[in-house]
């Protein structure tokens, strides 16, 4: 699994250990967690970040756009 620390701004390969805790808002949560190999602070799952999709534009979405009747945009 991949990690990072936040504390060293790195990421690394390791092996997660389950880590319970009480969340004030979503009461018990568990996460995996693994020793950083440069400071030994606990370091998160590190998930990349989904591609974004592009900024979608009204005359892309709407086929009435070009001729000035967007009723499927309201």
């Amino acid at each position: 699994m991949e990690f990072k620390c936040f504390d060293c701004q790195i990421n690394f390969e390791g092996e997660g250990s389950k880590l319970e805790y009480m969340d004030p808002m979503y009461g018990p949560c568990s996460k995996i967690v693994a020793a950083c190999p440069v400071c030994g602070s606990d370091s998160s799952e590190y998930r990349k970040p989904k591609p974004s999709k592009g900024a979608s534009q009204p005359e892309n979405s709407c086929p009435s756009y070009h001729n000035g009747s967007c009723s499927c945009c309201h």
